[in-house]
């Protein structure tokens, strides 16, 4: 049992910086991904906005 242990442990060391660099690959692709979807729901405002003031603009509201 101990000796299926260490093996276990040592077969775990090799893999310790991939499975690092792999959590943060993740958490990078998470936070782009974040900011992706705000940069979307800004631009999606801006525009809106943009064109009510043109259309206002046309209107003669303004």
């Amino acid at each position: 049992m101990k000796i299926v242990l260490r093996f276990l442990l040592w077969l775990d060391f090799p893999f310790q910086k991939p499975i690092c660099l792999l959590k943060v690959s993740f958490v990078a692709l998470f936070l782009q991904k974040v900011f992706l979807v705000q940069s979307v729901r800004f631009l999606r405002r801006y525009l809106f906005q943009v064109v009510s003031v043109i259309g206002a603009l046309k209107l003669r509201l303004i």
